[in-house]
């Protein structure tokens, strides 16, 4: 990423092979992945100005949550931090217990999830009623 930053921390995206969509394309610890949404996430990366890089979960699955209460894949890839989004998983009520989907990016029942937010302290949270983001009432 330009602009003159250092230690920037790219977006972590867990993948797994579903063609045309997602193609994993090399192996490692930062595949090349190929598909029609690695094409979307290019043109977001460039519109928006942030980078990217692909890893595979280890158990090589799009993830569920067993009877035991143990996630697996790539929703156990993003709910543990160790990806900060996923896509092609289908929606149910398992999984949205643990993440939050996005609309249909195609005319399919795949979506893109992130790890569903949670409250924590925000220690600039003083100052924000004084930045130019609060709007004033008309």
């Amino acid at each position: 990423m330009g602009g003159g930053f250092t230690n920037v921390t790219c977006l972590r995206v867990a993948v797994i092979s579903y063609l045309p969509h997602v193609a994993i394309l090399s192996e490692g610890p930062n595949p090349k992945v190929g598909g029609t949404l690695s094409s979307v996430l290019d043109i977001l990366a460039q519109q928006l100005g942030f980078c990217y890089e692909y890893m595979v979960p280890q158990d090589l699955v799009y993830g569920k949550v067993l009877e035991n209460g143990t996630l697996t894949g790539s929703l156990a890839a993003v709910v543990s931090g160790e990806a900060d989004m996923t896509g092609l998983l289908t929606v149910n009520e398992a999984r949205m217990r643990h993440l939050d989907f996005t609309v249909p990016l195609f005319v399919e029942q795949i979506h893109v999830a992130v790890r569903r937010p949670v409250l924590e302290p925000d220690m600039a949270g003083f100052v924000k009623p004084f930045t130019i983001f609060v709007r004033l009432s008309d």
